[in-house]
This record gives C-alpha cells, sequence and structure tokens, in this order.
C-alpha cells in the first residue's frame, strides 16, 4: 500500500544519502562525467587533489584537467568506457588549479542507465606524485653515470641500437668515437681521487659542449668515454673526432 511505498521511498533516499556521503568523505578524487567528458560530481577529494571547488568545475569538460600532452589519451579513455570498458590504474598527468602538474594512477569505469546502456562514467584519481619522481630517480640513476650526469653503457647500447634502425630505414652511418684520458692514473695516484673525480667532471663538461644534440655522449667507463653520432660519412666523423681532441 502507500505505507509501504513510503517506507521503500524513505530507504531508497537514505541509502543515496549514506552513498553520497562516503563518496564524498572518500580520501580519493571522485568524479563523474557524461560520455563527452563533462563533470557532473565532484567529490571533497577531487577538490583536494585539483584544486578546483565542485561549483569551479560542474559543466566543464574534463578536458580542463589534462595538459595538452595527455589530451589524445583522455580522448581515447572516454572512447574505450563509451564501450564499456573499464580502464584501470592508468597513470598519467593532470594539471592542478594554480597550473602545477600532478601524476595520479586513474580508475575509470562505464556508468549504465536503466537500459543498459553507457550513460557516463565515473573516475578514481590518486596522487602519485611522489612514488613516480622517485621512479624517475631511480630510473635516472641506473641509465646514468652519478659522477658526470652523462648517459652510462646501459643507456649507450639502447641509444647506439636505436641509431642503427635509424641509419638502416634511411641508409644513413652511424660512428662512435672512443676515447680515453692519456695518464689518467697520474693524476689519481698524485693528486687523489677527488681532483681525478674533478678532471672527469670538466672533460665531460667540455665534451658536451662540442657534440650535437642528437649525438649520445657517454661515460663507458673509469676514463673512457664514447659519442655515438649519426654521419653522412667516414670523413665526416674523422673531422668531428679531430675538433673534439
Amino acid at each position: 500500500g502507500v505505507s509501504t511505498d513510503i517506507t521503500e521511498r524513505s530507504q531508497a533516499q537514505e541509502a543515496t544519502r549514506r552513498l553520497s556521503a562516503i563518496i564524498d568523505s572518500s580520501g580519493d578524487a571522485i568524479l563523474g562525467k557524461t560520455l563527452d567528458g563533462t563533470i557532473i560530481s565532484w567529490n571533497r577529494g577531487a577538490e583536494n587533489l585539483y584544486g578546483y571547488s565542485v561549483d569551479e568545475v560542474t559543466g566543464h569538460n574534463v578536458g580542463m584537467l589534462a595538459p595538452d600532452a595527455s589530451k589524445d589519451e583522455l580522448a581515447d579513455v572516454l572512447r574505450r568506457v563509451t564501450l564499456g570498458e573499464t580502464v584501470e590504474r592508468l597513470e598519467t598527468t593532470r594539471r592542478r588549479k594554480e597550473g602545477r602538474l600532478i601524476d595520479v594512477s586513474l580508475t575509470v569505469s562505464p556508468v549504465y542507465g536503466q537500459d543498459g546502456a553507457v550513460v557516463g562514467c565515473s573516475a578514481i584519481a590518486q596522487d602519485i606524485t611522489t612514488q613516480a619522481e622517485a621512479q624517475r630517480v631511480l630510473k635516472h640513476q641506473a641509465l646514468h653515470d652519478v659522477l658526470t650526469g652523462l648517459p652510462n653503457r646501459v643507456l649507450l647500447a639502447d641509444r647506439l641500437t636505436q641509431a642503427l634502425a635509424r641509419a638502416r630505414r634511411h641508409h644513413q652511418r652511424v660512428s662512435v668515437l672512443c676515447l680515453d684520458l692519456d695518464g689518467f692514473k697520474h693524476v689519481n695516484d698524485g693528486l687523489g681521487h677527488l681532483a681525478g673525480d674533478e678532471l672527469l667532471v670538466e672533460v665531460a663538461r667540455r665534451l658536451a659542449a662540442c657534440v650535437r644534440s642528437d649525438d649520445t655522449l657517454a661515460r663507458s667507463g673509469g676514463d673512457a668515454f664514447a659519442i655515438v653520432c649519426e654521419v653522412a660519412s667516414t670523413e665526416v666523423a674523422t673531422r668531428f673526432g679531430n675538433r673534439l681532441l
């Protein structure tokens, strides 16, 4: 009867209120969007993460949060969700209100209407800026010489592989110039390892000033350096080597 209908309606309203309170109090950023990317809901976690109040974003396209480099990725996410796919733990970049870029992990899920069709999507975002920066530092350390900051042998091998692949495609040449420092042991023995380190840093700086932006200068070990350069001929590489010396 009427009493039963009112009770069921009250229970549904209470369940909706509780769900809304849970979403709003979540530490994660949770937002709802239409299929064209228009923001329709925005919790306090989203306000904290992105710096915008709910009134500043409601009715605006979610593209306002994406830096230019992420625009195509954002469009692809919306396309996949429209097809009913859930995009899980996508690590990407977003821009806060004041302009600072942050790293976020996104899970975007489709929202279905009563007829079973996708009518929108919900997104949960977590700030992973600290973890992402730590990963970047570790990756950089794994691929670069600590003393000079130059690529190490691991990165040198990868850059050489890429250069050879390009040379094969375009019928060009790749030269690898190897050099070391004569008498470097005497510097270490006579003046100490600190002086030897200072010498290596200065040599690296001078070499870096000579190479082109698309060449790879690396410290291949000890007092040895290597340069990968894509050149037109052996003669060009020889002139380049003489200029370095």
